[in-house]
C-alpha cells in the first residue's frame, strides 16, 4: 500500500491498527487469533521505486524474524543502498 503524503510514523500506526485488529477478531467473522506482520518504509528522496519496496519488504521479513505479529520501520541510514537486480534490454528488429 502506498500513502501519498504520510510519514513512517502514520505507516506505522495504521499497519498496528490493523495488527490489532486482525489480532483481536471482527465481530466472529475473524478467527480470535491472526497475525499480521508488516513492514513499513519511508520514501527517500534519491531513491528509486524498486529500493524503496526492497527496504519495506527488508522489513517485512525482520518482523517475521523477529517472532511475527509486529510491524518492523525500515531502515533509512544515509548512504545504505538495497541490491536491486537490473533487467535486461531486448533487442529486437522492428517489424516483428
Amino acid at each position: 500500500m502506498i500513502l501519498v503524503g504520510a510519514r513512517l510514523s502514520d505507516g506505522v500506526r495504521i499497519v498496528e491498527s490493523w495488527r490489532e485488529h486482525f489480532s483481536h477478531g471482527s465481530d466472529g467473522d475473524l478467527p480470535p487469533r491472526a497475525t499480521i506482520s508488516g513492514g513499513v518504509a519511508e520514501w527517500q528522496l534519491d531513491e528509486t521505486a524498486a529500493e524503496l519496496f526492497a527496504r519495506a519488504d527488508a522489513a517485512l521479513y525482520s518482523a517475521k524474524d523477529a517472532g511475527r505479529d509486529r510491524v518492523m520501520r525500515a531502515s533509512a541510514a544515509a548512504g545504505l543502498r538495497v541490491s536491486v537486480p537490473q533487467r535486461r534490454a531486448v533487442s529486437r528488429p522492428l517489424g516483428d
